[in-house]
C-alpha cells in the first residue's frame, strides 16, 4: 500500500505563505489569522511538521471546468426518386437516408496548473458545479534537485516559525556544500518531501530547471478512477484508482498515484461517477 500522505493547514499569526506559481510567473500568496484575534487550528490532515503549512491551497486557483454538452443530432438526408425511362428494364435504387451518429455521453472536465506542470480531471456525465476541493500538490512531492548553487543559502525567506538560519541548518543537513554548490546527500522520503520544496521555491529555485524535468524524459500520466457519492454527510472519496498510461518512469508514476490518492472533489450527482485524471509535465 502507498503511505498515506497528510495535510494540515493552520493559522499562523502574520505569517506569508507562498503556495504554488502559475504559469504566468505570478506569485500567489496567502495570509492566514488574524493578529488581534484568536488562533484556531483548522485540520484537514495532518503531518507532524508545523512547515506543512505551505502545502495547502484551493485548487480552484487554477483550476476551471468546461461543460460538453451532447452533440446536436443530424438531421437524416432526403430520399430523391430516380425517374427511369421506357428503354430502362431495371430502375435505380433510391437514396438512403444516412444514418444518426451514436449519442456521445456529457462529460465534465476540471483543469488545474502546478509549478509548469498541469492536471486535468475528466469526469462522465455533467456535474454541474463540480470542484476541487483541498489537496496537497503533487509537484512538491517530486525528486528534490541533486545539485544547487550555494547562493541560495542567502535567499532563505523566514516564517513565523522558523529563522532563515533554521532554514539553513536544514538545508545544509540534506546537502553537502561543495565549493559554489550544495549537493544533495540522498533523497528524503516522498513523505516530508514537500517540506524541502517550498524553502526552496521560496528562496528562487525555478521548479522548472528541476532534475525530474530536464533529465527524465516524461509522458502525460493517466490514471482512472471513481468517486463515490456524497451520502449521509461524507464526503466522496477516490476508490479504484489504476495506471492506464506511464510517464516512462516507475518513481514519477507512484509519486504521482499516491499523491493524488489526497485529492477530494465535490460530487453533485449523488451517485459514483468514473474519471480519468491525466497529469502532465
Amino acid at each position: 500500500m502507498a503511505p498515506a500522505l497528510v495535510l494540515t493547514v493552520a493559522a499562523l499569526t502574520g505569517t506569508l505563505l507562498l503556495l504554488a506559481w502559475g504559469d504566468d510567473g505570478h506569485t500567489i500568496s496567502v495570509k492566514l489569522g488574524n493578529p488581534d484575534g484568536e488562533n484556531t487550528p483548522l485540520s484537514v490532515t495532518s503531518l507532524a511538521d508545523p512547515m506543512l503549512s505551505f502545502l495547502t491551497q484551493q485548487a480552484a486557483q487554477s483550476a476551471e471546468v468546461d461543460q460538453l454538452p451532447a452533440p446536436i443530432a443530424i438531421p437524416k438526408a432526403e430520399a430523391k426518386p430516380v425517374n427511369a425511362t421506357p428503354a430502362q428494364s431495371l430502375t435505380k435504387p433510391t437514396a438512403k437516408p444516412a444514418a444518426d451518429p451514436p449519442a456521445q455521453a456529457a462529460t465534465t472536465i476540471v483543469k488545474g496548473a502546478e509549478h509548469g506542470n498541469t492536471t486535468q480531471a475528466v469526469f462522465e456525465g455533467n456535474l454541474r458545479g463540480i470542484r476541487e476541493n483541498l489537496h496537497p500538490l503533487i509537484s512538491l512531492f517530486m525528486p528534490l534537485p541533486k545539485a544547487l548553487d550555494a547562493g541560495l543559502l542567502d535567499h532563505l525567506q523566514p516564517d513565523a516559525l522558523n529563522s532563515a538560519d533554521d532554514f539553513r541548518k536544514m538545508l545544509l543537513a540534506l546537502y553537502e556544500l561543495s565549493g559554489t554548490q550544495l549537493r544533495l546527500k540522498g533523497q528524503p522520503p516522498v513523505v516530508g518531501r514537500d517540506y524541502y520544496w517550498v524553502v526552496l521555491l521560496r528562496a528562487g529555485f525555478d521548479a522548472n530547471k528541476a532534475d525530474y524535468k530536464t533529465e527524465r524524459k516524461l509522458n502525460p500520466i493517466t490514471l482512472s478512477f471513481k468517486l463515490s457519492a456524497a451520502t449521509g454527510g461524507d464526503i466522496p472519496k477516490l476508490t479504484d484508482i489504476k495506471l492506464d498510461k506511464s510517464s516512462g518512469d516507475a518513481e514519477i508514476d507512484s509519486i504521482v498515484k499516491t499523491v493524488f490518492e489526497q485529492y477530494r472533489y465535490s460530487n453533485p450527482l449523488g451517485a459514483t461517477v468514473a474519471g480519468k485524471f491525466t497529469y502532465e509535465f
